[in-house]
């Protein structure tokens, strides 16, 4: 079995990515509506498709944050005893 220090390597070089599928739509006007197919309540547009896609990498971001920090009532998480935590940390690009 993997040491706890040679296990916090290898997961310290893993790369991995969470994908969304964004839904650009004519909005009208000249506006491009966008949208995540995977997380609905997120709906946002700009005046191009660039504009639309750091609009809605922005909505992710606050929705995100919202539903974490709705899900925790604010409050600190509490840890088990004998058990351990430690940060992730996501990056939205494009």
């Amino acid at each position: 079995m993997e040491s706890d220090e040679r296990r916090g390597v290898a997961l310290a070089t893993m790369s991995e990515s969470l994908r969304f599928t964004v839904i650009y739509e004519d909005a009208g006007d000249g506006w491009t509506m966008a949208r995540i197919a995977e997380v609905p309540e997120i709906i946002t547009q700009g005046a191009t498709v660039e504009e639309a896609r750091r609009m809605v990498q922005s909505a992710l971001r606050d929705w995100l944050e919202f539903y974490v920090r709705d899900q925790a009532g604010g409050k600190a998480v509490e840890v088990p005893p004998g058990a351990r935590k430690e940060l992730l940390e996501l990056t939205i690009a494009a």
